[in-house]
């Protein structure tokens, strides 16, 4: 068994082929929950399911968030989501804030 600092070599050492390779992509283009999109495919939803856990549908969180922005008057709102898993209402909710012309390094200032 291999000890614990080459565990952590070769942790590390794929850590970083992983970056090197996702920094080909312009992920500013991306339209998608990319990170659910990839655990959903890694982890079947009968274990996901076991280990309790469970995503909120895409449809409903725009439905939620399009609500929230409805009644919110002025500025960039506090959001919190403490169970954020993939971080999808995170996501969208920027998403939504960017659209409607807020500054980005206004809207991660106020997250």
């Amino acid at each position: 068994m291999a000890s614990s600092p080459e565990i952590e070599d070769k942790s590390f050492a794929l850590f970083c082929s992983v970056v090197d390779a996702l920094a080909n992509y312009e992920f500013s283009k991306i339209d998608e929950d990319i990170f659910r999109e990839i655990y959903e495919e890694i982890v079947e939803r009968k274990e996901r399911h076991k280990a309790g856990e469970y995503y909120t549908p895409e449809w409903l969180v725009q439905l939620i968030l399009d609500d929230v922005f409805d009644l919110w008057e002025e500025g960039i709102p506090k959001i919190l989501d403490p169970a954020c898993g993939s971080g999808t209402f995170l996501y969208r909710a920027i998403r939504h804030l960017i659209e409607k012309g807020a500054p980005f390094k206004d809207i991660t200032r106020t997250f």
